[in-house]
């Protein structure tokens, strides 16, 4: 009898100590509560919402139904099938979970197989390569052999030597996305795409990249999404059309050997049409061209950092390839197409009475609503008055200022408010500069903004334009409208939101109600334009040039190459003269003059009906 209290004695010592946390560390393993009998007491991290469940089953079928893989597994008839599903689907909630606790550095780790004993150390355990459960390091060799999520010998990539568990797990938890790249891929829309690049480690190397280089500006998340699409396309592409590949990653595919799949899918994914050898979309060939350069270069980046040489070396050999064939592959057709596009390309300008419309339009309605937001009164019609006239004030500025759309829309009510009253004068600038240019100084406000490429770029503000920001920028004004006080843009959404009015859709509006002839013509870009061709028209000297050049936010090589639109326009009207002269023989006598000194007006009258027309008519009054 003694022996049998002293048995359970020593039963609730030992259930007492597995119970009790251990100070070791702030990252602790969930351990097992299993005293003499089983306790089903393990809960599951759900891979959508997060929340600890003990029936995940059942947690996924009534609260997630409609997500992608659940509805995979609902369908699913097999039964082997099903349980796969379900343990990939575990396993990545509770990896997902064990990433949070491992970068925040406390919390409790989430394993397959909870340890018995008191004090383990969470760093020895590690997730498996294909399921992504935790398992211990001495004895994750054993699951990775027998794991059912594991891909058999046929579709095993061949050439290639597996990588160890221990370091494909120690590469998954290097490689573990940051908050940024989560943020992209996890917004993305759920279909087979985002399935393909979820949980790729380049994939998401390549989003936090991209972030990092946009200065983490929640701006380019699109754009970054669209991107990482595209490389998930062509990557469906290369599984689907090699049967080596079914369930390969960018890792696998970024290869010597797989380098043609990888040309041929680029190819499918671009439209190429084998027959005619056009693209139905050239510019995403472009794009994919440097995204698997980028890709390739960050993998030889990853593999040089785990000391796996051979990978390196692979990867390698895959961006020699690409810089030495890529070119005959992909890019030179497709460059050569978007070339052949713009050949006989009408290119208009916004028409100056067009313009004018415009302007009087955006001053008209900017009048009516200024009027009755500097009432103050706060009920629906102050509300769309204040909307009114922030799209006004958006638009003018957009005109005025020849600015890009984007960089307007951006301004920060920090921005304005610190740079509004600052004033720098130079009293030996001054001094150079005629009264006109010294009135005109003092009747502007410059703010500088951030433009493309991080350049900074002026915002030019007239009197009557500062006076009508100061009400724009107003917080009362502003709470009343229904701007979120977090809202830190000047030109703001209303109804709570945290974001800004994009000035391509406020320019659009007012170029569809000014009546002009051609309101499509009325946008930011050609308003760019428009003033660069001026600029050409004037024929400014050099000096002058860099200064117009460098007041919209790009180089004069840009300018000159890209801005000057109507070029046709220009070399009709000045080099057709030269020709003219060199078919005369009357060249020699415009000898030291400019193409604007060069006058063949005398032979112009000769030259504009045919010698055909002109014999013709001879004939019929000889007749």
């Amino acid at each position: 009898m003694q022996v049998n209290e002293d048995t359970a004695a020593s039963k609730n010592s030992n259930c007492s100590q597995v119970n009790s946390e251990t100070t070791v560390s702030d990252v602790v393993v969930e351990r097992t509560r299993n005293c003499g009998q089983r306790k089903r007491d393990k809960k599951y991290h759900c891979f959508y919402c997060a929340e600890e469940v003990s029936q995940l089953p059942r947690h996924l079928y009534s609260m997630h139904p409609d997500e992608h893989e659940v509805v995979e597994i609902t369908t699913t008839t097999d039964t082997a099938k099903k349980s796969q599903l379900l343990t990939k689907l575990r396993n990545m909630g509770s990896h997902k979970h064990n990433l949070s606790v491992l970068s925040k550095g406390q919390g409790k780790l989430t394993v397959v197989y909870r340890p018995t004993s008191a004090g383990v150390d969470s760093s020895t355990y590690i997730p498996c390569q294909y399921c992504y459960g935790y398992y211990g390091r001495r004895e994750l060799w054993k699951h990775v052999r027998r794991c059912t999520l594991a891909p058999s010998t046929s579709q095993q990539p061949s050439g290639r030597k597996s990588v160890k568990p221990i370091r494909a797990a120690y590469r998954i938890l290097s490689s573990a996305s940051s908050h940024e790249a989560m943020a992209v891929i996890s917004g993305m829309r759920k279909d087979a795409v985002f399935m393909a690049i979820k949980n790729d480690p380049i994939v998401h190397e390549l989003a936090r990249k991209l972030m990092q280089q946009a200065g983490h500006s929640p701006h380019h998340i699109n754009y970054v999404r669209a991107r990482l699409r595209k490389i998930g396309r062509m990557l469906l592409h290369v599984r689907k059309d090699t049967a080596a590949l079914r369930c390969a990653t960018l890792r696998t595919v970024i290869s010597p050997v797989h380098f043609k799949s990888v040309v041929a899918a680029v190819k499918a994914v671009s439209g190429y049409n084998s027959d005619s050898h056009q693209y139905a979309a050239p510019s995403t060939a472009i794009h994919l061209g440097h995204d698997v350069k980028k890709c390739a270069e960050l993998l030889i980046s990853m593999a040089i950092q785990e000391t796996d040489s051979v990978t390196a070396k692979q990867a390698q050999k895959f961006l020699g390839l690409c810089s030495s064939d890529w070119k005959y592959e992909i890019s030179g057709g497709a460059r050569r197409e978007i070339q052949a596009k713009t050949f006989n390309n009408p290119k208009l300008l916004p028409m100056t009475s067009d313009v004018m419309k415009l302007t009087t339009c955006i001053r008209q309605k900017q009048a009516e609503s200024f009027v009755v937001v500097k009432q103050k009164n706060n009920d629906s019609n102050f509300i769309q008055s204040f909307k009114m006239l922030t799209d006004a004030t958006l638009a003018q500025l957009i005109l005025f200022n020849r600015r890009r759309q984007g960089e307007v829309s951006k301004l920060t009510v920090k921005q304005y408010t610190d740079n509004r009253a600052k004033v720098s004068r130079f009293a030996e600038v001054e001094d150079c500069l005629s009264p006109l240019e010294r009135n005109l100084c003092n009747c502007f406000t410059r703010i500088e903004i951030r433009g493309k490429r991080g350049k900074n770029v002026p915002l030019l503000l007239t009197s009557d334009q500062k006076e009508i920001m100061d009400h724009v920028v107003d917080p009362d004004l502003r709470r009343n409208a229904g701007i979120a006080q977090d809202n830190p843009y000047v030109f703001a959404l209303t109804k709570g939101s945290v974001w800004y009015v994009r000035g391509h859709d406020v320019l659009r509006y007012f170029a569809q109600n000014c009546d002009a002839v051609r309101p499509q013509e009325l946008r930011s870009s050609n308003f760019r334009k428009h003033l660069a061709t001026m600029s050409q028209v004037l024929n400014l000297k050099r000096h002058e040039l860099d200064q117009v050049a460098t007041f919209m936010g790009h180089d004069v090589r840009v300018h000159r190459e890209f801005y000057r639109l109507p070029l046709d326009v220009m070399q009709t009207a000045r080099v057709v003269k030269v020709l003219m002269a060199m078919e005369n023989g009357t060249i020699a006598k415009f000898h030291g003059k400019s193409l604007d000194d060069v006058d063949v007006s005398d032979e112009f009258g000769k030259r504009i009906v045919p010698h055909c027309i002109v014999s013709s008519a001879v004939e019929l009054n000889v007749n």
